[in-house]
């Protein structure tokens, strides 16, 4: 919440973040010092992206078909930074062209809350949106319970549930103003790109 995170800000991953983000990170970390020995890397860092041939479906994919199936009968209260698959292609290139080694770029276009995206949802394809937001003492509590089953079956989950939580609760936003002023990144709203996922979910007879 607040001011978004740009490329300078340092975010503690080893005190939230499970293997998964634990290795992106360290991924990118072992990236910039190839960088300091003079290796050419450009590193990018999207936001939620959106788009057709989601094959997963990835996070943002599952959070979209979710609405479509109506499995969210309660909206969650956060929100996040989106861009559509088209942009970061776009921006893919630019990078590779245009972009300084040893660089990172935040590629995002629209700052939406899980309410706006389902009333976007609602407006582009007819789904209805839940009227209703999850109380944030409702997702703690549920966060609780999920690292307790955890512990339980003796699996720690790819990534906390109190950082989902803080997600959805509070929201987690990302500025790309740099990526739009080195590289000329595209931010254009998602709306096509969200349209083009729902109906390749509906043409795999996901949703």
């Amino acid at each position: 919440p607040g001011k978004p995170v740009d490329e300078e800000h340092v975010v503690n991953l080893y005190r939230y973040a499970g293997p998964y983000l634990l290795s992106r990170l360290q991924q990118e970390l072992h990236l910039l010092r190839l960088a300091q020995r003079g290796i050419e890397v450009i590193i990018v860092n999207p936001g939620f992206i959106v788009g057709s041939r989601d094959r997963g479906p990835n996070f943002p994919g599952q959070i979209v078909l979710g609405f479509l199936k109506r499995r969210f009968p309660l909206c969650p209260p956060g929100g996040t930074s989106w861009i559509g698959v088209s942009d970061v292609a776009d921006g893919l290139v630019n990078a590779a062209t245009k972009g300084r080694s040893g660089e990172r770029y935040i590629f995002t276009s629209e700052d939406l809350t899980f309410r706006a995206l389902a009333d976007r949802i609602e407006k582009l394809t007819g789904i209805r949106a839940p009227k209703r937001t999850v109380p944030k003492s409702m997702l703690k509590s549920g966060a609780h319970v999920a690292r307790f089953a955890a512990q339980l079956i003796g699996r720690r989950p790819a990534i906390d549930p109190a950082i989902i939580v803080r997600l959805v609760a509070d929201g987690f936003y990302y500025s790309s103003e740099k990526a739009a002023k080195e590289l000329g990144l595209p931010r254009n709203p998602i709306d096509q790109d969200l349209i083009a996922a729902c109906k390749d979910f509906k043409r795999r007879r996901l949703a």
